[in-house]
């Protein structure tokens, strides 16, 4: 019986890894392929480097994919929204990693970093880990953007 139940376990956990395209969120949550569709949509910023931002802290960024074009939303710093659009792509590396690059429009140039994104599975939380400063930002996938 010990047997059956270690041969049981094991292949839930091969099943799990072979639909993981990438190693799974730090908890432990399995996660998905990261591609324009799978990250299409509005996310809301919840955690920074691990911590909640508080209530008067907002970042939120819509994915457009077919157009590879994004709408940011934020107040960091400044108590009124200010958005920023632009266009972004996504690569693997080298050790299979997906990484976001975006470039903001108006000439006001490319992202102060690349990130390493990660997806949970199903699709409903996002971490972006930027490669330059090894900032770590965590988003919710939302229905629509709030009203300013």
């Amino acid at each position: 019986m010990k047997r059956f139940k270690l041969l049981l376990t094991i292949a839930l956990v091969a099943m799990l890894s072979v639909g993981c395209k990438q190693p799974p969120i730090d908890d432990g949550t399995p996660t998905m392929a990261v591609t324009y569709t799978t990250i299409d949509g509005v996310w809301a910023m919840t955690h920074w480097n691990g911590a909640p931002i508080d209530d008067q802290t907002n970042l939120y960024i819509t994915f457009l994919r077919k157009e590879q074009r994004f709408e940011m939303w934020n107040n960091i710093g400044s108590m009124y929204f200010v958005q920023s659009t632009g266009e972004f792509r996504i690569e693997q590396d080298e050790m299979k990693r997906y990484i976001l690059k975006g470039w903001y429009d108006y000439g006001a140039g490319d992202w102060s970093n690349d990130y390493v994104v990660v997806l949970d599975y199903p699709g409903d939380r996002m971490l972006l880990k930027a490669l330059g400063n090894g900032e770590v930002m965590e988003f919710n996938r939302i229905e629509a953007l709030p009203e300013f």
